[in-house]
């Protein structure tokens, strides 16, 4: 849990992660829980909803939860970020 907690801290430091989406193992081992949430995106500050309706900042989901989540950028976050940095 801390390692994906430090990792949402870091992604929205950039300021180029508008995003972020789970990712499942996607093999025959994957779990009830965690399958029907493979590849959903929400917004970077936004919790993800388990399909019982409990509410998460990202995986694990439970224990020995293999899942993990990838950040979302946008060539829009890029642009802006850019922009905040390069014009003079």
């Amino acid at each position: 849990r801390m390692y994906s907690e430090g990792n949402q801290l870091a992604w929205k430091s950039t300021g180029v992660v508008s995003g972020k989406r789970w990712q499942t193992v996607n093999d025959e081992l994957v779990c009830p829980v965690c399958g029907p949430m493979n590849k959903k995106v929400v917004g970077i500050d936004e919790p993800f909803e388990l399909n019982n309706g409990d509410e998460v900042d990202g995986p694990p989901a439970h224990v020995n939860c293999r899942c993990l989540q990838t950040p979302i950028s946008t060539v829009e976050d890029l642009e802006k970020e850019l922009n905040r940095h390069w014009l003079y």
